[in-house]
C-alpha cells in the first residue's frame, strides 16, 4: 500500500514539472528567439497641487454672532464673530507650473459674507446664497495675480466670513461643514518608442539559433491625468503583421478630471482633446470609429488623430476601446525599426476638493 502510495505521489510530481514546463512554451511566431526589454520613465509629480494646513481662526468651538437688543435697558448692541478659513495651496512640481487656479467656497451652510466695512466685521449675505458671495482674498474666478502657481511656489488662501447669529442655531451646539475646490489647467502627454520586427530577420536567426534582443520605451508626463498604451495580443509587432494599440487615460491624482480649458466636463476629457501623432512610416486605422486620422494631418507624412467622442474616466480609467490598427508602410530589410507615437492633452482641467469642520457653540452652553 505504501509503495502504491509512493508511485502516485512520483506520478504527481512528473505532473506538475511537465505542467510546469508547458507554461513557458512560446505559442507566438518568433517568441523564442525575441527577448524584449520595456523602459518606462515618469517625469515628475502626480499630484501637482496640494492643499496644506487647513483651519479656522478662531479654532473651534466659535461663539454665534448676536443680533442685539436694542429694546433691553440698556440696550444691547449686535456682535459678529469674523471667521477665517485659511489654507495653502502648493505646488509640488520642480519644473511645471499650474495654469488657471481657481478657488471656490462651493458648501458653506449657515456661514455668511464677511463684508468689511471700514476694516471691520460686517454681516453679508449667507455664503449658499444663489450670488455665491463667498470668494477667497485670491485665486478667485478672473483673479489675474492668480494665473499661475509656480513650481515650489505657496499661496496662503483666505476666506473671510462671518459665524451665524444665535437665533439661526436656535442657541444650540452646531457643527457645520465648509466644502471648497480647487481647479487648474494641465497638461500630459505621452511618448512610446515601438520596435516592429522584421518577419525575415526572424527566420533567419530562428535557423542561426541567435537571439534578438529589442526594447521600447515609454516615457509619462507629470501630472495626475496619465496617458498609456499597450499592445494587445503579442507583447510585440511584427513587420506585415497588423498589430492593435490600446491607448488609455488614467486618474493617477487625488482629485478628479473636470474637462479641459472652456469646456467643463466633470470626469470627463472632452471631444479632439487627446492627440496622438503616429510616425509617418506607419498605416494606422481606428477600427471603432472612436478617433477622427485626417490624411494629411501632420507636418512631415505623421498621422495625427483626435478622439471623436468624450472619454469618461470610470474608476481610475477610461472605459471606451480606444483603439488603433498599425502596421509598418514599407518593407523593413533590417532587423527592426523603432517607430515614435506621441500622445497629449493640452489644458484639462483638474479638481481638488477638501473641507473644514468649524463648531458653534453659544459660551455658556456646556
Amino acid at each position: 500500500m505504501k509503495r502504491l502510495k509512493g508511485i502516485w505521489l512520483m506520478l504527481l510530481l512528473v505532473l506538475l514539472v511537465f505542467t510546469a514546463g508547458c507554461a513557458g512554451i512560446p505559442n507566438i511566431f518568433g517568441s523564442n528567439i525575441i527577448d524584449l526589454n520595456t523602459v518606462v520613465n515618469v517625469d515628475g509629480q502626480r499630484d501637482i497641487l496640494a492643499i496644506k494646513s487647513i483651519e479656522t481662526i478662531p479654532n473651534s468651538p466659535v461663539l454665534p454672532s448676536s443680533r442685539g437688543n436694542p429694546a433691553a435697558i440698556p440696550p444691547i448692541p449686535p456682535t459678529v464673530t469674523p471667521v477665517v478659513l485659511s489654507f495653502l495651496l502648493e505646488n509640488q512640481d520642480k519644473i511645471n507650473k499650474a495654469d488657471n487656479v481657481v478657488v471656490d467656497l462651493f458648501d458653506a451652510p449657515v456661514m455668511r459674507e464677511d463684508t468689511r466695512v471700514g476694516g471691520l466685521a460686517s454681516v453679508g449675505p449667507l455664503c449658499n446664497s444663489a450670488a455665491r458671495p463667498c470668494q477667497p482674498d485670491k485665486c478667485y474666478f478672473g483673479d489675474p495675480n492668480c494665473v499661475s502657481i509656480f513650481p515650489g511656489e505657496q499661496k496662503q488662501i483666505n476666506f473671510f466670513l462671518v459665524a451665524p447669529f444665535q437665533d439661526e442655531i436656535v442657541n444650540i451646539r452646531t457643527t457645520a461643514r465648509m466644502d471648497f475646490k480647487v481647479t487648474y489647467q494641465y497638461d500630459a502627454s505621452f511618448t512610446y518608442l515601438i520596435p516592429i520586427i522584421g518577419y525575415d530577420e526572424v527566420l533567419r536567426r530562428q535557423v542561426t539559433g541567435e537571439k534578438l534582443s529589442v526594447q521600447q520605451s515609454k516615457a509619462h508626463s507629470s501630472g495626475p491625468v496619465e496617458i498609456d498604451a499597450e499592445l494587445l495580443g503579442s507583447p510585440y509587432a511584427l513587420s506585415g503583421q497588423t498589430a492593435t494599440l490600446l491607448f488609455k487615460i488614467k486618474n493617477a491624482g487625488s482629485g478628479q478630471v473636470a474637462g479641459s480649458a472652456g469646456i467643463p466636463m466633470p470626469s470627463k476629457i472632452p471631444p479632439n482633446a487627446l492627440e496622438v501623432t503616429f510616425d509617418s512610416g506607419l498605416r494606422v486605422t481606428s477600427p471603432n470609429g472612436d478617433f477622427n486620422c485626417p490624411i494629411g494631418g501632420g507636418a512631415g507624412g505623421a498621422i495625427v488623430c483626435r478622439n471623436a467622442q468624450a472619454i469618461e474616466i470610470f474608476k481610475g480609467e477610461s472605459r471606451r476601446s480606444l483603439i488603433f490598427n498599425i502596421v509598418n508602410a514599407n518593407q523593413i530589410t533590417e532587423p527592426f525599426k523603432t517607430f515614435h507615437i506621441i500622445a497629449r492633452i493640452d489644458n484639462y482641467l483638474y479638481e481638488l476638493k477638501n473641507n473644514a469642520n468649524i463648531e458653534i457653540n453659544s459660551f455658556q452652553n456646556i
